[in-house]
């Protein structure tokens, strides 16, 4: 039985287009489909998966939109670095806490994002250099810290909400509403 994927164990499979993970799956290596062509990854909902590993998706530039488990508690350093991401959802009741650092870093084709209202932290450059337009945060959320360079060199970024909840800024953003 898969109970989880290597580091490293898809990188750069360019004929892989996409995958189905089953839900006992619990780990996702460092790296594991970094530079393949997977357009498509569907998750099991499953409380398996609390994790995304650091530079899981790095380089994936066929990879246009994902549904993110909702047992993820955190994205870890540059998963979606560098990756071809249009489109950012959330299975229901998200669990998502921390936003690591250079998470979307470079995703330039990334023009909106919604982030849950569980999150707490979104580290620094965690979508500098993205092609993102606006930034909304869900009704009650509990976010306390946008990291440094959080939003650096995002030129199309117009608008962001920051929530009534946050303690501590260090992010380059064009316009803010509190």
């Amino acid at each position: 039985m898969l109970y989880g994927i290597d580091s490293y164990a898809f990188q750069y499979c360019l004929k892989l287009t996409s995958i189905q993970l089953p839900a006992f799956v619990y780990h996702l290596g460092l790296g594991a489909f970094e530079g393949s062509a997977i357009q498509s990854i569907t998750f099991a909902r499953t409380e398996r998966i609390a994790y995304l590993s650091s530079k899981l998706f790095v380089n994936c530039s066929n990879l246009s939109s994902i549904e993110i488990p909702f047992s993820v508690e955190w994205i870890g350093e540059g998963v979606f670095l560098a990756s071809g991401l249009q489109l950012i959802t959330y299975q229901p009741g998200s669990r998502l806490r921390i936003i690591g650092p250079s998470a979307f870093l470079s995703c330039s084709k990334l023009m909106d994002i919604k982030i849950p209202s569980s999150v707490c932290e979104v580290h620094g450059k965690a979508f500098a250099f993205s092609g993102i337009h606006s930034v909304t945060f869900e009704k009650d959320s509990r976010l306390k810290r946008i990291g440094r360079e959080a939003f650096r060199c995002c030129y199309n970024l117009t608008s962001v909400e920051i929530p009534s909840s946050i303690e501590g800024l260090d992010a380059h953003l064009p316009e803010i509403r509190i």
